[in-house]
């Protein structure tokens, strides 16, 4: 959820779906998903770094991966 609508970033929780797709405003896909085999959290299969992600970054699409 964005902790500061002003900074347009988003920290990460725990999704309660195991998978769920978007069509964004822009026509792209965004998966979210969790996986219990991955460790840590990853966007388009990079590492993210820290607990935060961007808006700008959700709306390039892609999957976004929740491990244990």
């Amino acid at each position: 959820y964005p902790v500061n609508p002003a900074a347009a970033d988003y920290v990460f929780g725990e999704p309660y779906l195991p998978r769920t797709a978007l069509t964004l405003p822009n026509g792209r896909k965004l998966t979210v998903r969790r996986d219990d085999r991955a460790a840590g959290v990853s966007f388009n299969g990079r590492a993210t770094d820290g607990v935060r992600i961007s808006h700008r970054e959700l709306l390039e699409g892609g999957e976004l991966v929740f491990g244990r």
